[in-house]
């Protein structure tokens, strides 16, 4: 900034002169800091309004989290129920009647028969007279089995005599999640019980 002199003899000249030169500057908009009062703005309401949008921010941050941690949760609880299923059933030995297999005896797990089995279940089966002996096997001794662990429920069926065993919604989850780990090579492909030998002449039912 340029030095700023002026000439005086008396006091008087010293006031006028200061009056001059403060007046010159008001009207130097060149010059830096020097602001009228009804020109500040007032930053307090922008803060406050940044402080409730971080705040808000920061919840929402906050509850992401939490819910995602809830749904790791949830789906941590589930998969160890499915596996605690598994393992249950896997525990659990049947033997096949002579007239549902071809040769030898065999004896498989109640895994192995719900999961070979999914698709007659998951219709539902029934102790309709006119059952097949598979179906009647899967009724009245399997279907009660896998009850227990809720797999499937027994219900009366509208306009008719017969019950039938309907898989569950627990129960169609546990299938998919076998589908899931035979996809993945987790668990090996359930065994499968034959169809019904030549001498039975039960004829199938409709579902």
């Amino acid at each position: 900034m340029d030095s700023i002199s002026s000439f005086f003899d008396d006091e008087k000249d010293i006031k006028l002169c200061v009056h001059e030169t403060l007046s010159d500057f008001s009207t130097n908009r060149a010059l830096k800091g020097w602001v009228q009062a009804d020109e500040i703005v007032d930053t307090k309401p922008l803060f406050d309004e940044i402080k409730k949008l971080t705040d808000e921010n920061n919840e929402l941050k906050n509850a992401i989290v939490s819910l995602e941690s809830s749904r790791t949760s949830a789906s941590e609880k589930s998969e160890k129920k499915f596996q605690e299923l598994i393992d249950l059933l896997s525990e659990i030995d049947i033997k096949i009647p002579e007239n549902l297999v071809t040769g030898d005896d065999v004896t498989v797990t109640l895994l192995d028969i719900f999961f070979s089995q999914k698709e007659l279940l998951v219709r539902g089966i029934t102790n309709q007279i006119n059952s097949t002996d598979l179906q009647k096997f899967l009724y009245f001794n399997i279907c009660p089995k896998l009850q227990i662990h809720g797999l499937v429920e027994n219900e009366k069926v509208a306009g008719v005599t017969y019950r039938r065993y309907a898989t569950t919604a627990l129960g169609i989850s546990l299938l998919a999640e076998l589908d899931k780990k035979i996809v993945q090579n987790k668990a090996a492909p359930a065994k499968k019980i034959a169809a019904p030998a030549k001498k039975t002449t039960a004829r199938s039912t409709k579902q």
